[in-house]
C-alpha cells in the first residue's frame, strides 16, 4: 500500500465516522421519547470467523508479495447503546493467517504466520427491521499489534510492531430473546505501513488489508 492508498484508509475511515456523528447529532433533535431505548443499553458480544487478507507487497530486496492462506478471526466487543439507533464500542480481537507463498516461494503453512491484534472503538449505526431483526452499520479507528514469524528453511524470524488501524463493518443481528442477539457480521480491516526487523535482518511492508466474515452472540442487560 502507498502513502496515497493509507491516506485513503484513514481518510474513508474518519469521514464515515464523521458522517455517522452527524446523523447522530440529528437524530438528538427529535422528541426524547423517538430516541430513548426500551430495553438494556450495555451488552458484550463475542464473535468467530473466517478471515481474507489481501496479498501484502514488500517495499525492500525483491519487492515481491507475500501471499495468504484463508484464516481466522476472533473479537470480543463491549458496547453501549445510548439511543434506539446508536451505540458505540471497544472492540478487541485477533487474527490468524499462515503465509501460503513470496513470490513463487511456498512456506510450510506451520511454520510462517502472520497474527494481528485489533484494538478499536467503533461506532454504529441501528436500524430496526420488523420485531426480530436489526440491521447495522459502523466504523472504528484504533491500533493494530502485529506479530511477523517465519521459521523456514534455517531461517527464524519474528518480531512486532504497532500500526494505525481503521475498520468498516456492516451486518444483521436476530433478537433471540430480550437480553440475546446473534449476529452476522462483515468486517473490513486495513493499517497503515508495517516494519520487522530481527538480528539484522529487516523488511518492511504495505498496509495489511483484511475482510472478515463472522457470526456473533450478544448479551445485554
Amino acid at each position: 500500500m502507498k502513502l496515497s492508498d493509507h491516506r485513503v484508509v484513514v481518510t474513508g475511515t474518519l469521514l464515515l465516522i464523521s458522517a455517522l456523528a452527524l446523523q447522530a447529532q440529528g437524530q438528538t433533535l427529535q422528541p426524547q421519547t423517538q430516541s430513548l431505548i426500551s430495553g438494556p443499553n450495555i451488552y458484550v458480544q463475542a464473535q468467530g470467523g473466517a478471515v481474507y487478507m489481501q496479498d501484502l507487497q514488500v517495499n525492500v530486496g525483491t519487492h515481491e508479495e507475500f501471499k495468504f492462506n484463508t484464516g481466522a478471526r476472533a473479537d470480543l466487543v463491549v458496547g453501549y447503546k445510548f439511543t434506539r439507533h446508536w451505540s458505540t464500542e471497544l472492540d478487541c480481537g485477533v487474527i490468524w493467517n499462515s503465509f501460503d507463498k513470496y513470490g513463487d516461494y511456498s512456506f510450510s503453512a506451520s511454520k510462517a504466520n502472520l497474527y494481528q491484534i485489533p484494538i478499536m472503538v467503533n461506532y454504529l449505526y441501528r436500524l430496526p427491521i420488523g420485531r426480530s431483526f436489526e440491521g447495522f452499520l459502523g466504523a472504528g479507528i484504533g491500533a493494530v499489534v502485529t506479530v511477523f514469524h517465519i521459521d523456514d528453511s534455517g531461517l527464524n524470524f519474528q518480531d512486532s510492531d504497532v500500526a494505525f488501524g481503521g475498520q468498516g463493518m456492516a451486518g444483521l443481528n436476530y433478537h433471540l430473546s430480550h437480553q440475546v442477539d446473534l449476529s452476522l457480521t462483515y468486517k473490513f480491516l486495513g493499517t497503515t505501513t508495517h516494519k520487522w526487523s530481527d538480528e539484522g535482518l529487516y523488511t518492511q511492508t504495505d498496509g495489511a488489508m483484511s475482510h472478515s466474515l463472522m457470526l456473533g452472540v450478544s448479551v445485554k442487560w
